[in-house]
């Protein structure tokens, strides 16, 4: 029942991000083909999931039982870590509540490329701390899952796959002593037949639809441009590096002060996965719900310290980490309900868990603009930096390839001015959505492309404003 408040049915899954991801998912559902015809920087999985919701029918439902069902299987594989450590009650339980806990806090209703890696990422940390505990080595099948595994994280959202490559990398060093060559030859070779093996549908759709160029340049290029361009002066870039990167260096910290004379297995292990981490933050940026990534790190932390403070048999020490672990918990908790504008702590997760709506002005307004264009010209409609829930409110579909955020996404990538300069000169639409403005009681164009900002002056008139729900005006093409 706790995966209600993460993956909430109550979640229209239309705002925000989710529009992003709902609107190239109707594409796809449609029959556009992804970073051909309709562009963002995502993984192409996470646009097939939002496709395969709208090819149900049952959109919401859909997304939501594919989030309960990761949601479950992230509780399945932290109970199982505990029990490898064969923990008191107590110890059991409290695991899984900092990992419910958790995920409440930066989960922000689910849906997310996040929330479906982070059942790879716990199932391989099961597999991995199961080998150090019963001192055994990966055999060939798993290491042809964990290729999958790696595949399913770039397929989703690259920087996803730091944690588990942090654990590949921990038994490898772990297993360095103890393998044949010939043996390290044939775990390579299994991970990446797994990896290749994964690869192979998206390969063939691109290839066949002519589209694997425009794929790496989305994914990886424009992404790469994306991730590192994310603080502009020396303060804010080091503010938010330190809060990026707080978690796992505290986890690092604690487990080696603590392991570092008895277990050096253990601090290889934390070691790859907070050095890994902490790399992924310091390129990436710093929004709630990154943190999700996380959650296996400091669900580590806490079996690890859990197993330390009670074999210490004191039971001061063991109620000062209780009272830690207590104040934890009501600080994040604090932050992320907003009680307080700012804890003692950093607010790390402001509105992590925020449900995300959208309301009858939007459905009324939405419906109004699909009366509005015509059956024949639903090819011919442009959005021009208008929130994409344009398009799944309203079952519009891209007419152009750089159809969300035009002006938001050009500052990393310049051809998309280019493209739509040349497709405003080739093909110009006969409807186009902009941003709802007024200026001097009367509304007005107020867009950041100088030749499409013309064109509307002089070829185009309004024909309908959404001022309240889209934000948006309509305008047509002159007869």
């Amino acid at each position: 029942m706790f995966t209600i408040t993460c993956a909430n049915f109550l979640n229209d899954f239309q705002v925000g991000d989710f529009a992003i991801f709902s609107a190239l998912g109707l594409s796809v559902e449609k029959g556009l083909v992804l970073f051909r015809d309709v562009f963002d920087h995502k993984g192409p999985l996470q646009f097939f999931i939002y496709a395969f919701a709208h090819y149900t029918g049952c959109f919401k439902l859909t997304i939501f039982l594919l989030e309960v069902i990761a949601c479950t299987v992230d509780l399945f594989f932290t109970y199982k870590i505990v029990r490898l450590f064969r923990l008191s009650s107590w110890g059991c339980y409290l695991p899984i509540i900092v990992f419910l806990f958790l995920l409440y806090a930066t989960a922000g209703g689910g849906g997310r490329p996040e929330c479906y890696s982070l059942p790879l990422t716990f199932s391989l940390l099961y597999l991995v701390l199961k080998c150090v505990v019963e001192d055994q080595n990966l055999q060939l099948w798993q290491w042809f899952l964990v290729g999958m595994f790696i595949g399913i994280h770039f397929m989703l959202k690259a920087n996803n796959a730091a944690i588990t490559c942090g654990l590949i990398i921990a038994v490898c060093i772990l297993s360095s002593n103890k393998i044949t060559f010939l043996k390290v030859i044939k775990n390579s070779i299994a991970f990446f037949a797994g990896f290749v093996v994964l690869l192979i549908p998206f390969y063939v759709y691109f290839q066949r639809n002519e589209s694997m160029q425009y794929f790496l340049d989305a994914t990886f290029l424009h992404n790469l441009k994306y991730a590192t361009d994310s603080y502009k002066n020396g303060a804010s870039f080091w503010t938010q590096l330190f809060i990026n990167t707080m978690p796992s260096l505290i986890s690092f910290f604690i487990l080696y002060k603590i392991y570092s004379k008895n277990n050096h297995k253990v601090v290889v292990i934390i070691f790859s996965v907070v050095l890994t981490g902490t790399l992924n933050m310091i390129i990436g940026r710093g929004f709630f719900y990154y943190y999700i990534s996380y959650i296996p790190v400091i669900i580590m932390t806490v079996i690890l310290c859990a197993i330390y403070f009670y074999r210490l048999n004191d039971r001061r020490v063991r109620v000062i980490f209780i009272c830690l672990v207590g104040f934890s918990f009501i600080n994040y908790a604090m932050s992320s309900v907003r009680l307080v504008p700012y804890t003692f702590c950093f607010n790390f997760y402001p509105q992590g868990h925020r449900l995300t709506r959208i309301n009858e002005e939007q459905v009324k307004e939405a419906s109004l603009l699909r009366k509005s264009v015509p059956a024949e010209d639903y090819r011919s409609f442009w959005s021009y930096d208008v929130h994409p829930q344009i398009y799944p409110l309203s079952g519009l579909v891209p007419s152009i390839r750089y159809c969300i955020l035009q002006s938001f996404q050009s500052k990393w990538n310049d051809d998309i001015p280019k493209y739509i300069s040349e497709q405003l000169r080739s093909n110009p639409p006969k409807w186009i959505a902009i941003p709802y403005s007024v200026k001097d009681g009367k509304v007005s164009i107020d867009v950041g492309h100088k030749e499409l900002k013309q064109l509307l002056h002089t070829e185009y008139e309004l024909y309908e404003v959404f001022p309240k729900g889209l934000r948006a005006s309509l305008y047509r093409r002159k007869l």
